[in-house]
């Protein structure tokens, strides 16, 4: 177990910043890597614009480091950049030690829109955003209103999976208004052929709505009514 302090440098190097450093990926504008005793980075994007984001995650009790990172680059990728990094200070409680350090750096889960944002770039794709505390009904409404544009959303053609629709439907929540982290709202002229082009990469996709020039509204089992500006999230409504 570690003493209340400084992790000792060795471990820290070897479980945290060695990894980092030597990874596969080698970028030529990091000019100052991480290293013990060195209390800033340094990059050089010479022609380059750099795009910077910060979100907090809500609603999680566990995996939150792993949450917090995901989500950051999210961000990123929604604005069509390519994450190179990020700062951050972990402060770990008193009865951490080595063995909990290793566990920590295992990855798990999938949460990551990188390849999306990929894809809808190379295919042309107006906009993106990915779908955090809102759902994917907030995520659309937030779009459009950033493209300073309208929007006719066919609730009927977002796909969603069996296992969301039993909690939420036990949960009494509606899951086109709970938070949706993982999935990109794109805009494209061409969305059919982006969603073949994201199905033949294993991404599941479909055409859930239109850019209008005004208004903001959702077609469900044929009645069409206001797709109204995002509140509180469906998972808040959720009474343990």
């Amino acid at each position: 177990m570690f003493e209340i302090g400084k992790i000792p440098p060795q471990i820290l190097e070897r479980i945290v910043l060695d990894p980092v450093t030597h990874s596969k990926v080698h970028r030529e504008d990091i000019v100052v890597r991480p290293k013990t005793g060195e209390d800033c980075s340094a990059m050089d994007p010479k022609e380059e614009l750099c795009v910077f984001s910060t979100d907090p995650i809500t609603g999680a009790t566990k995996d939150t480091g792993y949450l917090a990172v995901h989500i950051n680059c999210n961000d990123v990728f929604s604005a069509g950049a390519e994450p190179v990094g990020i700062l951050m200070t972990v402060l770990l409680p008193p009865q951490s030690d080595e063995a909990m350090l290793e566990e920590a750096k295992d990855m798990k889960g999938y949460l990551s829109v990188g390849t999306e944002s990929r894809i809808a770039m190379e295919h042309g794709a107006t906009a993106m955003h990915d779908a955090t505390e809102g759902g994917i009904l907030g995520a659309v409404w937030e779009l459009a209103e950033c493209s300073g544009k309208g929007v006719q959303v066919f609730a009927d053609n977002i796909p969603i999976k069996e296992v969301t629709k039993a909690v939420c439907k036990e949960a009494g929540i509606e899951p086109l208004l709970l938070i949706s982290s993982g999935t990109m709202i794109i805009s494209a002229f061409d969305g059919a052929g982006l969603v073949e082009k994201l199905a033949a990469a294993g991404v599941e996709a479909a055409v859930i709505g239109r850019i209008t020039e005004s208004g903001k509204t959702i077609l469900e089992q044929g009645e069409e009514r206001e797709l109204e500006q995002p509140k509180s999230d469906a998972l808040y409504q959720v009474k343990l």
